[in-house]
């Protein structure tokens, strides 16, 4: 699913100064565009930030599709209220 998304250098990265939820983070993975150290999928935006050269790229999600089915696999994970409040955002 992430191979499909498409680089997009116009957007910006998920915000970590400001308080709730802002990604779901997911390590080590290989991509069609590198191999990636850790993969911050945000709503509508992907962060990849590449191991080789520790080179950030941002990847268009605009369904939020990635950080839907991340969701769905968490449910036995996280507190189906915390579940609830993600899902509020990303929509």
């Amino acid at each position: 699913m992430l191979d499909g998304l498409r680089v997009n250098e116009s957007l910006k990265a998920p915000d970590a100064s400001r308080l709730g939820f802002r990604w779901i983070e997911v390590t080590n993975l290989d991509t069609s565009h590198g191999r990636a150290a850790l993969a911050k999928v945000a709503p509508r935006v992907v962060a990849l930030e590449l191991s080789a050269d520790r080179r950030t790229i941002l990847l268009e999600d605009g369904d939020s599709q990635l950080l839907k089915e991340l969701l769905r696999h968490a449910t036995d994970h996280l507190d189906a209220k915390e579940i609830d409040l993600i899902r509020q955002q990303i929509r």
